[in-house]
């Protein structure tokens, strides 16, 4: 006769007789046959079995305690595995959910608030986060356009911080060395910029609001030119009905177009004095 759970149970117990020596090992027919006899071939009989009647199989108490939580069904959650639900009020989710829904931050424990710290995000998490790391800085960014966080690398600078390790302002992902932040610091970081109008491109496709267009795909070669085209030729930005602003957008796909005739000789000139082409901008950021 086999046991509910037959498999998990006999793995168990071979776990178990792999960790300690020969004459402390338990005969695993003998047991499971034992606690099929007590009624653990069936369902609810497993289920209902103490596990100080599984002990009395012949084996350790704690061993009876993992046999009894896997026919109950209380086997360990994986880390990430939901919390269970629950209501309160009106409300109703996981307990982590809960907590955040009433404030509850504290409550929580390091891993979840990384999980859920966005460096502009709610200031009751940065603030639970400054306060356990003693305001210093553990963040590691994965990404600094972006502000994605490294939570593993971030988790595990804070517990060091947390057992009074002193960390400094600089740690190594990957062999590169990358700058620590405290939560709701944020990276300083340049972005692209509209060669004609002179602000930030937004997005993936580098999208700009006063052309109504997008700069992705148009080489460098390109842009450094429409910029000397608006600051040295023109002398002034376009606005979006000016007709000079449409032939600048048609002569985006080709250097070599004659358009860029006059601007090829400004960027010469900038060349030989060493006059910068900008075509970059810092974004000013809060939390700096």
């Amino acid at each position: 006769m086999s046991l509910f759970k037959d498999k998990e149970v006999r793995k168990i117990l071979t776990e178990f007789n792999g960790s300690v020596d020969e004459g402390s090992r338990v005969n695993i027919d003998k047991v499971c046959g034992a606690l099929a006899g007590e009624g653990g071939g069936v369902v609810a009989g497993a289920k209902g079995i103490s596990f100080e009647d599984i002990a009395k199989a012949g084996v350790p108490m704690a061993i009876a305690r993992a046999i009894s939580n896997v026919w109950r069904g209380n086997e360990e959650k994986p880390k990430d595995a939901p919390a269970s639900e629950v209501q309160v009020g009106g409300a109703s989710g996981s307990l982590e959910d809960l907590a955040f829904i009433i404030g509850n931050v504290d409550s929580l424990n390091d891993s979840v608030l990384l999980k859920n710290y966005q460096p502009l995000g709610r200031s009751d998490i940065i603030n639970a986060l400054n306060e356990r790391a003693n305001g210093k800085p553990f963040i590691v960014f994965a990404d600094n356009q972006s502000l994605r966080v490294d939570q593993d690398k971030s988790f595990d600078i804070l517990q060091l911080l947390k057992q009074g390790v002193e960390v400094g302002s600089t740690t190594s992902v990957e062999g590169k060395l990358v700058e620590l932040f405290r939560a709701g610091e944020l990276p300083d970081l340049a972005l692209n910029i509209c060669p004609i109008h002179e602000v930030h491109l937004i997005g993936k496709n580098q999208f700009c609001p006063k052309c109504n267009r997008p700069w992705e795909g148009v080489s460098n070669e390109v842009r450094e030119l429409a910029w000397v085209h608006v600051q040295n030729v023109l002398a002034e930005k376009p606005k979006a009905q000016d007709p000079r602003l449409q032939q600048i957008h048609a002569a985006l796909g080709d250097p070599n177009d004659q358009y860029w005739a006059q601007a090829k000789l400004e960027h010469e000139k900038l060349k030989a004095t060493g006059q910068p082409i900008v075509l970059v901008k810092p974004v000013k950021r809060a939390g700096r």
